[in-house]
This record gives C-alpha cells, structure tokens and sequence, in this order.
C-alpha cells in the first residue's frame, strides 16, 4: 500500500515515544530500523521514565522493559530493538504521567498474545480510576500488576473482548478488537464526563500477532508504508563469504508498515500523520483499514 506524497511534521522537539513495525521479512526487521534510526529515537535532551518493547517468537508474545528514574535516554529504537527478528514490534518511550517509575508501570503491557503501549494520559485519572477498575471482570482485576492509566485502559480493553466473547477467540478477527477499543474508550469518557474526557489522549498501539491496531486520540500518531530497504550500511560490512545477492534481494522485496507516536521530525513522504479519533488496522499481509472513532 503506497500513500500519496505528502508530509505532516509538527516542529520543534522531535520525540518518537511509540513506535509499531508489521513486516514481510523478520532478517531484515533490525536493518529497516537502522536505517531509520536518526528518526525513530527519543529527544536526547529529555529525561524519561522506562523504556520496553514487546514482539512475536514463534506466535508467542514477548516484551522486555526497563524502568528509569528521570534519566536521558541515548538509544534510538533500533538500539533498543536491534537483535529482535519478528515480523511485529513494538516500542515505547515512557515519559511518566501518572504512576511512579518501576517494571510493573514500564510499557509494554502484555496479557496473553495481546500487547499495549499508550502514550499521553487519561485527565484526571486519579479522581476516577477507582470506578474504571470496578469495571473489569476479577480475573482482570487481578492480572492488574501497576498504577498506570495505561494498563488499566488495556485491561478495559482485555474486559469489552471478554464481555462480546471474544478474548479467548483464537481466530478473532481485527475488526473485533476494534470494537472493543471504541467500546473502552466510551467506558472512560462515560465516567469522565464531557468536558475531563476531551482532555484525554488514548494514542496506543495494541497487537495480537496477527493484527496490530493504531488509535489516534489527541497524542499525534503517523502511519508509513515501506517497499524496500536502501543502501543498508549493516549489510554492506558482511564478510565476502556472505551470499550478497541474497541479501541485495531481501532488501529490494523488504515491505513494512508502521506506526509513529509523538512528535516527530524527520518523517518522509511515506509517513502521514493519521486523523485525529482514528483507529488503523494493520493485519500481518501488510493490508491497512481505517475506522473513525
């Protein structure tokens, strides 16, 4: 899927804090981030809270998170992602709004095959989160390890799958999960009222191993289309012995689709910034569907 030619770039602190990658070829998933790697990175000048990322082995999710305290972060997502193989990733950036900083607030999320990561916060959370969680079944509340509005906005989100008897569907299609996001999201401005849920930023990205599911709520969010992979400077330091028209091939048939979250310079043309209360679904052929919030 090739988008037309224009670029939506809002400026002044470039900071990628989310960041969603569905590729063709899990070989050549650490050499597209390279190449993107001055693009895809936190500001270097801020400080942060954690970092984490979460992927697919085998059909088997798995994440990886580290907590800081206040710290700057030198590490672009490629750096943080770079010896993951996996034809879905996904990165985060965290940058504390509510929850103090440990491993049970550090982004990703994981619950079965499904992972999360949001970015922005839910107004006035403190003064609701209490009626939020009283919405999830027990065996939810349970699994709820932090303090974030993040995580229990998953968990809404694990709870509309359950309640339409579509969480333990192995065969649950994308258009499922996206009902249940509309349907959590409607859950929090219920509660938060009319003018607290304006202030709301829902921007995640939410993924299954089969699809992978952009929101776009307040917190910008850009989507990409990618049909090959350009000098890669990783490849080119391969020893003789390496089969390099092979490699020049992987890199010529190279497709991914991605999803941006934050600030962002530096995108290209093949980056759009997607509407505001949208949801994008991206399944793992690469085939993209949008939907209105």
């Amino acid at each position: 899927m090739i988008y037309e030619a224009y670029l939506v770039c809002p400026r002044g602190v470039s900071m990628c804090r989310l960041l969603g990658v569905v590729c063709n070829n899990p070989d050549r998933l650490g050499c597209f981030l390279y190449s993107k790697r001055d693009v895809y990175r936190p500001d270097r000048e801020m400080s942060y809270d954690g970092y984490g990322m979460g992927y697919y082995n085998d059909f088997r999710a798995l994440i990886f998170k580290k907590p800081l305290n206040k710290a700057r972060l030198d590490k672009s997502c490629y750096d943080i992602a770079r010896d993951v193989k996996s034809e879905m990733l996904v990165v985060h950036i965290r940058k504390a709004e509510t929850a103090l900083y440990k491993i049970e607030n550090t982004h990703p999320f994981r619950f079965r095959n499904f992972i999360f990561a949001h970015i922005g916060s839910i107004y006035n959370f403190f003064n609701i989160n209490t009626k939020l969680y009283f919405k999830l079944p027990d065996f939810l509340m349970r699994n709820m390890q932090g303090e974030t509005d993040s995580e229990l906005f998953f968990h809404l989100i694990l709870s509309e799958l359950y309640r339409s008897g579509e969480l333990d569907n192995s065969e649950i299609q994308g258009e499922a999960i996206v009902n249940s996001i509309v349907r959590a999201i409607k859950v929090v401005e219920d509660i938060s009222g009319d003018l607290d849920s304006k202030r709301s930023s829902f921007t995640s990205i939410l993924c299954n191993g089969e699809y992978m599911i952009g929101v776009a709520y307040k917190e910008p969010l850009y989507l990409g289309s990618f049909n090959s992979i350009q000098d890669c400077a990783i490849c080119a330091k391969k020893t003789k012995g390496t089969d390099t028209d092979i490699l020049a091939e992987q890199h010529k048939n190279f497709k991914a689709v991605t999803l941006v979250g934050g600030t962002v310079e530096g995108l290209v043309d093949r980056e759009r910034l997607l509407p505001d209360k949208s949801i994008t679904l991206i399944s793992r052929d690469l085939n993209v569907k949008s939907f209105e919030i």
